[in-house]
Protein backbone atom coordinates (compact mmCIF):
# COMPACT_ATOMS: atom_id res chain seq x y z
CA UNK A 1 0.00 0.00 0.00
CA UNK A 2 1.23 3.48 -0.94
CA UNK A 3 -0.20 6.54 0.80
CA UNK A 4 -0.26 10.17 -0.32
CA UNK A 5 -0.83 12.50 2.65
CA UNK A 6 -1.69 16.18 2.17
CA UNK A 7 -1.22 18.11 5.41
CA UNK A 8 -1.38 21.76 6.44
CA UNK A 9 1.85 21.33 8.42
CA UNK A 10 3.75 18.65 10.32
CA UNK A 11 7.54 18.36 10.63
CA UNK A 12 9.07 21.81 11.04
CA UNK A 13 5.76 23.35 12.12
CA UNK A 14 4.66 24.70 15.49
CA UNK A 15 1.53 24.06 17.51
CA UNK A 16 -1.11 21.39 17.92
CA UNK A 17 -1.95 20.87 14.25
CA UNK A 18 1.71 20.17 13.44
CA UNK A 19 2.05 17.79 16.37
CA UNK A 20 -1.14 15.98 15.35
CA UNK A 21 0.07 15.40 11.81
CA UNK A 22 3.55 14.33 12.90
CA UNK A 23 1.88 11.64 14.97
CA UNK A 24 -0.41 10.69 12.09
CA UNK A 25 2.48 10.31 9.62
CA UNK A 26 4.51 8.24 12.07
CA UNK A 27 1.50 5.98 12.67
CA UNK A 28 0.93 5.47 8.94
CA UNK A 29 4.57 4.49 8.51
CA UNK A 30 4.24 1.86 11.25
CA UNK A 31 1.54 -0.03 9.33
CA UNK A 32 3.15 -3.27 8.12
CA UNK A 33 1.29 -3.26 4.80
CA UNK A 34 2.31 0.33 4.06
CA UNK A 35 5.21 0.43 1.63
CA UNK A 36 5.66 4.19 1.43
CA UNK A 37 4.06 7.44 2.65
CA UNK A 38 4.56 10.54 0.53
CA UNK A 39 3.55 13.64 2.48
CA UNK A 40 3.25 17.24 1.31
CA UNK A 41 3.11 20.07 3.84
CA UNK A 42 1.38 23.33 3.01
CA UNK A 43 3.27 25.25 5.71
CA UNK A 44 6.26 24.83 8.00
CA UNK A 45 10.03 25.15 7.77
CA UNK A 46 12.63 22.58 6.88
CA UNK A 47 13.55 20.64 10.00
CA UNK A 48 16.43 18.46 11.15
CA UNK A 49 13.98 16.23 13.04
CA UNK A 50 14.48 12.59 12.01
CA UNK A 51 11.78 11.29 9.67
CA UNK A 52 10.30 7.77 9.68
CA UNK A 53 12.08 5.40 7.33
CA UNK A 54 9.07 4.94 5.01
CA UNK A 55 8.27 8.65 4.79
CA UNK A 56 9.08 10.91 1.85
CA UNK A 57 8.37 14.41 3.16
CA UNK A 58 8.06 17.46 0.90
CA UNK A 59 7.92 21.02 2.19
CA UNK A 60 5.73 23.04 -0.20
CA UNK A 61 5.59 26.11 2.03
CA UNK A 62 7.09 28.55 -0.49
CA UNK A 63 5.15 29.63 -3.54
CA UNK A 64 1.70 29.54 -1.95
CA UNK A 65 -1.21 27.37 -3.06
CA UNK A 66 0.05 27.01 -6.62
CA UNK A 67 3.31 25.45 -5.42
CA UNK A 68 1.35 23.00 -3.26
CA UNK A 69 -0.87 22.01 -6.20
CA UNK A 70 2.16 21.72 -8.50
CA UNK A 71 4.02 19.45 -6.07
CA UNK A 72 0.94 17.24 -5.72
CA UNK A 73 0.64 16.90 -9.50
CA UNK A 74 4.38 16.19 -9.74
CA UNK A 75 4.11 13.31 -7.26
CA UNK A 76 1.21 11.81 -9.17
CA UNK A 77 3.11 12.04 -12.44
CA UNK A 78 6.46 10.81 -11.10
CA UNK A 79 5.23 7.97 -8.90
CA UNK A 80 3.29 4.78 -9.34
CA UNK A 81 -0.33 4.96 -8.26
CA UNK A 82 -1.32 5.58 -4.66
CA UNK A 83 -3.82 3.33 -2.90
CA UNK A 84 -4.94 5.86 -0.29
CA UNK A 85 -5.01 9.66 -0.21
CA UNK A 86 -5.11 11.17 3.28
CA UNK A 87 -6.43 14.74 3.52
CA UNK A 88 -5.29 16.29 6.79
CA UNK A 89 -7.56 19.35 6.69
CA UNK A 90 -10.85 20.23 5.03
CA UNK A 91 -9.33 23.24 3.23
CA UNK A 92 -7.06 20.86 1.28
CA UNK A 93 -9.93 18.64 0.13
CA UNK A 94 -10.20 19.84 -3.51
CA UNK A 95 -6.56 18.90 -4.18
CA UNK A 96 -6.91 15.65 -2.24
CA UNK A 97 -10.10 14.72 -4.12
CA UNK A 98 -8.38 15.29 -7.48
CA UNK A 99 -5.37 13.23 -6.37
CA UNK A 100 -7.61 10.37 -5.25
CA UNK A 101 -9.57 10.49 -8.52
CA UNK A 102 -6.33 10.54 -10.54
CA UNK A 103 -4.97 7.48 -8.68
CA UNK A 104 -8.31 5.71 -8.30
CA UNK A 105 -7.51 5.72 -4.57
CA UNK A 106 -9.62 5.79 -1.44
CA UNK A 107 -9.94 9.27 0.07
CA UNK A 108 -9.69 9.64 3.85
CA UNK A 109 -10.56 13.05 5.33
CA UNK A 110 -9.49 14.11 8.83
CA UNK A 111 -11.69 16.74 10.50
CA UNK A 112 -10.67 18.51 13.70
CA UNK A 113 -13.37 20.88 14.89
CA UNK A 114 -14.64 24.35 14.21
CA UNK A 115 -13.48 24.36 10.57
CA UNK A 116 -16.28 21.92 9.64
CA UNK A 117 -19.01 22.71 12.16
CA UNK A 118 -20.91 24.89 9.67
CA UNK A 119 -21.44 24.82 5.89
CA UNK A 120 -18.35 26.09 4.10
CA UNK A 121 -18.30 29.04 1.75
CA UNK A 122 -15.56 27.38 -0.32
CA UNK A 123 -17.41 25.99 -3.37
CA UNK A 124 -14.60 23.64 -4.45
CA UNK A 125 -14.42 22.06 -1.00
CA UNK A 126 -18.17 21.51 -0.90
CA UNK A 127 -18.16 20.01 -4.39
CA UNK A 128 -15.35 17.65 -3.37
CA UNK A 129 -17.04 16.43 -0.18
CA UNK A 130 -19.12 13.63 -1.80
CA UNK A 131 -15.88 12.04 -2.97
CA UNK A 132 -14.77 11.25 0.59
CA UNK A 133 -14.68 7.51 1.38
CA UNK A 134 -13.86 7.70 5.09
CA UNK A 135 -14.19 10.49 7.68
CA UNK A 136 -11.85 10.46 10.67
CA UNK A 137 -12.95 12.89 13.39
CA UNK A 138 -11.40 13.82 16.73
CA UNK A 139 -14.85 13.79 18.41
CA UNK A 140 -18.42 12.60 17.96
CA UNK A 141 -19.60 16.22 18.11
CA UNK A 142 -17.43 17.29 15.17
CA UNK A 143 -18.36 14.21 13.16
CA UNK A 144 -22.10 14.86 13.69
CA UNK A 145 -21.96 18.59 12.94
CA UNK A 146 -19.98 17.97 9.77
CA UNK A 147 -22.15 15.10 8.54
CA UNK A 148 -25.41 16.96 9.28
CA UNK A 149 -24.67 19.64 6.67
CA UNK A 150 -22.18 17.94 4.34
CA UNK A 151 -24.21 14.78 3.65
CA UNK A 152 -27.76 15.98 4.23
CA UNK A 153 -28.92 14.76 0.81
CA UNK A 154 -26.15 12.26 0.14
CA UNK A 155 -25.09 8.87 1.42
CA UNK A 156 -22.83 9.41 4.41
CA UNK A 157 -19.44 7.68 4.12
CA UNK A 158 -17.93 5.49 6.78
CA UNK A 159 -16.82 7.50 9.82
CA UNK A 160 -14.37 6.77 12.63
CA UNK A 161 -13.77 8.78 15.82
CA UNK A 162 -10.14 8.85 16.99
CA UNK A 163 -9.69 11.34 19.86
CA UNK A 164 -6.53 13.42 19.98
CA UNK A 165 -3.81 11.30 21.54
CA UNK A 166 -1.02 11.91 24.01
CA UNK A 167 2.33 10.23 24.53
CA UNK A 168 1.85 8.80 28.02
CA UNK A 169 5.52 7.80 28.18
CA UNK A 170 6.51 11.47 27.96
CA UNK A 171 3.66 13.31 29.63
CA UNK A 172 3.71 11.86 33.13
CA UNK A 173 3.13 13.36 36.60
CA UNK A 174 6.17 14.76 38.34
CA UNK A 175 7.49 17.53 40.59
CA UNK A 176 7.36 21.17 39.58
CA UNK A 177 10.31 22.27 37.49
CA UNK A 178 12.76 24.21 39.66
CA UNK A 179 14.06 26.27 36.74
CA UNK A 180 10.57 27.50 35.83
CA UNK A 181 9.63 28.08 39.48
CA UNK A 182 12.71 30.25 40.00
CA UNK A 183 12.47 32.07 36.66
CA UNK A 184 8.86 33.16 37.15
CA UNK A 185 8.87 33.43 40.97
CA UNK A 186 6.33 30.63 41.43
CA UNK A 187 7.48 29.27 44.80
CA UNK A 188 4.39 28.72 46.96
CA UNK A 189 2.09 29.93 44.17
CA UNK A 190 -0.99 28.29 42.66
CA UNK A 191 -0.17 28.16 38.96
CA UNK A 192 -2.80 28.31 36.22
CA UNK A 193 -1.72 27.54 32.64
CA UNK A 194 -3.02 28.02 29.12
CA UNK A 195 -0.98 26.83 26.14
CA UNK A 196 -2.32 27.99 22.78
CA UNK A 197 -1.51 29.82 19.59
CA UNK A 198 -2.30 33.51 20.24
CA UNK A 199 -4.05 34.14 16.94
CA UNK A 200 -6.65 36.94 16.66
CA UNK A 201 -8.83 34.48 14.72
CA UNK A 202 -8.77 31.99 17.61
CA UNK A 203 -10.10 34.11 20.47
CA UNK A 204 -12.78 31.47 20.98
CA UNK A 205 -10.19 29.57 23.04
CA UNK A 206 -11.17 31.72 26.02
CA UNK A 207 -8.05 33.53 27.26
CA UNK A 208 -10.02 36.79 27.36
CA UNK A 209 -12.61 35.18 29.64
CA UNK A 210 -9.91 33.92 32.02
CA UNK A 211 -8.38 37.39 32.27
CA UNK A 212 -11.79 38.88 33.00
CA UNK A 213 -12.43 36.60 35.97
CA UNK A 214 -8.85 36.72 37.25
CA UNK A 215 -9.34 39.82 39.48
CA UNK A 216 -12.15 38.05 41.36
CA UNK A 217 -10.18 34.79 41.60
CA UNK A 218 -7.11 36.60 42.90
CA UNK A 219 -9.22 38.34 45.54
CA UNK A 220 -10.22 34.89 46.78
CA UNK A 221 -6.74 33.34 46.43
CA UNK A 222 -3.79 35.69 46.65
CA UNK A 223 -1.32 33.00 45.51
CA UNK A 224 -2.70 32.70 41.96
CA UNK A 225 -0.40 33.16 38.99
CA UNK A 226 -1.48 32.71 35.36
CA UNK A 227 0.99 31.50 32.70
CA UNK A 228 0.02 32.01 29.05
CA UNK A 229 2.28 29.94 26.81
CA UNK A 230 2.30 30.36 23.05
CA UNK A 231 3.10 33.08 20.55
CA UNK A 232 1.05 35.10 18.09
CA UNK A 233 -0.13 38.51 17.01
CA UNK A 234 -2.76 38.70 19.77
CA UNK A 235 -0.24 38.70 22.62
CA UNK A 236 0.14 42.49 22.78
CA UNK A 237 -3.64 42.98 23.03
CA UNK A 238 -3.95 40.35 25.76
CA UNK A 239 -1.07 41.89 27.72
CA UNK A 240 -2.75 45.31 27.49
CA UNK A 241 -6.00 43.77 28.73
CA UNK A 242 -4.24 42.23 31.73
CA UNK A 243 -2.77 45.67 32.49
CA UNK A 244 -6.18 47.35 32.21
CA UNK A 245 -7.73 44.77 34.55
CA UNK A 246 -5.00 45.33 37.12
CA UNK A 247 -3.65 41.76 36.99
CA UNK A 248 -0.52 42.22 34.89
CA UNK A 249 1.59 41.29 37.94
CA UNK A 250 -0.26 37.95 38.11
CA UNK A 251 0.04 37.10 34.40
CA UNK A 252 3.17 35.94 32.57
CA UNK A 253 3.28 35.59 28.78
CA UNK A 254 5.90 32.94 28.03
CA UNK A 255 5.91 33.11 24.22
CA UNK A 256 6.68 29.99 22.21
CA UNK A 257 7.61 26.99 24.33
CA UNK A 258 9.80 24.37 22.71
CA UNK A 259 8.35 20.86 22.54
CA UNK A 260 11.14 19.58 24.78
CA UNK A 261 10.04 21.94 27.61
CA UNK A 262 6.29 21.26 27.56
CA UNK A 263 6.42 18.36 30.02
CA UNK A 264 8.17 20.56 32.59
CA UNK A 265 5.65 23.34 31.97
CA UNK A 266 2.63 21.10 32.52
CA UNK A 267 4.16 19.65 35.69
CA UNK A 268 4.70 23.16 37.06
CA UNK A 269 1.03 24.07 36.62
CA UNK A 270 -1.67 23.20 39.17
CA UNK A 271 -4.50 23.56 36.63
CA UNK A 272 -4.77 23.80 32.84
CA UNK A 273 -7.41 26.22 31.57
CA UNK A 274 -8.96 26.53 28.12
CA UNK A 275 -12.67 27.45 28.30
CA UNK A 276 -13.08 27.29 24.53
CA UNK A 277 -16.39 28.23 22.92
Amino acid sequence: MRVLALTPEAFGGLGGISEYHRGLLRALCRIDSCEEVVALARRGKQSDEPLPEKLKYIWASTGGKLRFVFETIKQLMDSSAFDVVVCGHYNLLPVAWWAAWRSNARLVLFVHGIEVWRPQARPLSRLSTPGVDVIVSVSELTEKRFSDWAFRKKTKPKSVVIPCTIDTKRFTPGPKDNELVEKYNLEGKTVLLTLARLNPLERYKGIDEILQVLPKLCAENDTLRYLVAGSGEDQARLAAKAEALGVSDRVEFLGHVDESRKVALYRTADAFLMPGR
